[in-house]
């Protein structure tokens, strides 16, 4: 008997909360509406001052000289004596190569470089480069300036899940006015990637070279120096590679294309999700203001 009475009695409460709420909801709904109007017309005002942006993307796999995978027992065997007189010849599932590259990739010295090098200053600040004259309208942007703006454009993408070690090099672009040069500089600088890398490995093959040379002329074990000349003989590779190979540590699998749409802001979605926050919190309000005069 008591049961049902208390289950009466929320029932009844219920119906009185709803029945409350919708008095409230007809009492403000001038206000509810006007609320509703000002969330969604700064959402809009939000979306369409959005800059448009736009992507290029480019795919590339680490050679097999960046994964460092030479396989074999004997290259075991010469990268532990490597090791045990101070050297070391690599050798990485994920590509030391491959790892340095994009490391120097995220600094400014490389991008600083990548820009001077292939004169992209004027590209990326087109706002302050007068064409016609060939000039700088004001100030120059200092090699900071522009390497700082490359950066906050790069994304560097890889899944440490995939064997295969594919990686996505993205850039971001905002002027419209420059878009065809957009697959320029991110194809570019995988070019200027490999032949970085390139020239740094065939400098430290050739000062181990140098190194091995003067070890060989110290020892006079026969087994040694077998080894020695094994050693000498794999940077001498790494000499020939890093002449003759031009994808030294990535091969672009598929190239960075002119954009042909903006990237997608979700401009529909915000605007939506402003329409029923400002409804609930127009609710929200009206209901407190309600409760404090019947209160007061």
């Amino acid at each position: 008997m008591n049961g049902r009475l208390q289950s009466n009695i929320v029932e009844r409460d219920d119906e009185l909360d709803l029945e409350g709420l919708w008095k409230v909801l007809i009492k403000y709904k001038r206000f509810i509406a006007a609320f509703v109007i000002s969330i969604t017309l700064i959402a809009v005002f939000y979306v369409v001052n959005l800059p448009t942006e736009y992507k290029v993307t480019v795919l590339m796999l680490p050679s097999n000289d960046a994964t460092g995978s030479k396989g074999g027992a004997s290259y075991s065997g010469i990268s532990n004596l490597a090791s045990s007189i101070g050297l070391s010849i690599g050798g990485s599932n994920t590509g030391i190569l491959g790892d340095r590259a994009l490391a120097k990739l995220k600094t400014k010295h490389f991008l600083g470089e990548y820009i001077q090098e292939n004169f992209f200053k004027p590209i990326l600040f087109g706002g302050k480069w007068n064409k016609k004259e060939g000039r700088w309208i004001g100030e120059e942007p200092s090699n900071q300036e522009a390497s700082e703006l490359l950066l906050s454009m790069l994304t560097i993408f890889s899944d440490p899940n995939d064997k295969s070690g594919m990686t996505s090099l993205i850039l971001k672009w905002k002027d419209t006015g420059n878009l065809t040069k957009m697959k320029n500089i991110v194809n570019g600088l995988v070019s200027h990637i490999n032949i970085k890398a390139a020239q740094s490995t065939k400098l430290e093959a050739k000062n181990r070279i140098i190194f091995l040379e003067k070890e060989l002329k110290n020892t006079s074990v026969l087994e040694f120096k077998m080894m020695l000349y094994s050693l000498m003989e794999h940077q001498m590779q790494k000499v020939m590679m890093a002449d003759s190979k031009e994808d030294f540590v990535f091969t672009m699998i598929d190239p960075a294309t002119d954009p042909l749409h903006p990237e997608d802001n979700h401009k529909t979605l915000i605007i939506v999700i402003s329409i029923f926050f400002g409804f609930f919190l127009s609710i929200f309000f009206s209901v407190l203001h309600e409760s404090y005069k019947n209160h007061k």
